[in-house]
């Protein structure tokens, strides 16, 4: 568990990195026909005031140092029209957004994690 500290209050929440790398093996699956997993990079962003209590994986940035890591990767691996159609896979599989869908997601977290 992490503690996000505003003023006095504290709030416990999960640790992000683990729903990222989820999210990282969802998008895997439903790609795995379009490009290999090793071409798709994550990259976890924090606000630029954040204060990390350990060391953080090469991935994860405060702010808009994020820019530098992305810019680093030059050659472009992905044509143009492959880009289009994960573009298109992804717009295909994604949930609508709703408000019953984000009840769902709060409920399956709250299974996940052991809270009614």
């Amino acid at each position: 568990m992490w503690t996000q500290k505003i003023f006095k209050k504290s709030y416990k929440f999960q640790n992000p990195l683990h729903p990222n790398y989820k999210h990282q093996k969802v998008l895997e699956a439903v790609l795995i026909d379009i490009v290999a997993s090793e071409y798709l990079h994550s990259v976890i962003v924090f606000m630029p005031d954040c204060e990390f209590k350990t060391v953080m994986p090469v991935n994860v940035f405060r702010g808009k140092a994020w820019t530098d890591y992305v810019k680093c990767f030059k050659d472009e691996v992905i044509p143009a029209i492959k880009l289009k159609r994960i573009q298109l896979r992804i717009e295909k599989e994604i949930l609508e957004k709703s408000w019953k869908t984000d009840r769902l997601h709060v409920a399956n977290l709250q299974q996940r994690n052991g809270k009614n």
